[in-house]
C-alpha cells in the first residue's frame, strides 16, 4: 500500500511540475491565460492550449473555447489573451539579437518610455503587436529597398489583390 501512495504523490508532483511548465510557456508566449484562469489544466485551459498549438491566433477565437463554468467572461479571456507592442517587440529582438541582449534591449525601451512619462507627463497607449508588426515590414520592405538601389537595381511594388 506504501508503495501506491508514493507512486500517486510522485505523479501528481510530475504533474504539477508539467503544468508549471505549460505555464511558463504561456508567460513567455505573452499570454497571460494563468492570471485569469484559475486552472490552465481544465477544459477550458486545455481547449485553448491545443488551439494555439494547432495555429490559431485570433483571440476571440481561443476565448470561445470558454466553459460555462468558467466565471470570467470571454471578453476578459480574449483581454488577457491580447498580444501588447512591448511583448510582439521582444520576441523579435529575442530572436534577432538572443534572450540577453534583447532583455538589455527592452530594460532600456522601458526606461525610455518611463522616463518620457515622468519628464512630459505622457500617457503610454499599448500600440498592439499588428501596429509593431505592420510598422517593422515597412521598415524591412524601406531597407530592402535601399540595398537594392546601393546594387544598382530598381523596386517597384505591385498592387496587392
Amino acid at each position: 500500500m506504501r508503495t501506491y501512495w508514493r507512486q500517486r504523490n510522485d505523479l501528481i508532483r510530475s504533474a504539477g511540475r508539467h503544468i508549471q511548465r505549460i505555464q511558463k510557456a504561456l508567460t513567455q508566449m505573452n499570454l497571460q491565460l494563468a492570471n485569469v484562469l484559475s486552472d490552465v489544466s481544465g477544459v477550458t485551459g486545455q481547449a485553448i492550449v491545443k488551439a494555439i498549438l494547432a495555429g490559431e491566433r485570433n483571440r476571440w477565437k481561443l476565448a470561445a473555447f470558454r466553459d460555462n463554468r468558467v466565471k470570467v467572461s470571454e471578453e476578459e479571456i480574449a483581454r488577457r489573451l491580447e498580444e501588447s507592442y512591448l511583448g510582439a517587440h521582444f520576441r523579435r529582438r529575442r530572436t534577432r539579437l538572443g534572450p540577453p541582449v534583447a532583455v538589455k534591449a527592452m530594460a532600456a525601451k522601458l526606461a525610455r518610455l518611463v522616463y518620457r512619462m515622468l519628464r512630459y507627463g505622457m500617457q503610454f497607449v499599448d500600440q498592439g503587436a499588428e501596429f509593431y508588426e505592420a510598422r517593422h515590414r515597412q521598415r524591412e520592405i524601406k531597407s530592402l529597398k535601399r540595398k537594392a538601389a546601393n546594387l544598382g537595381f530598381q523596386v517597384t511594388e505591385l498592387a496587392t489583390a
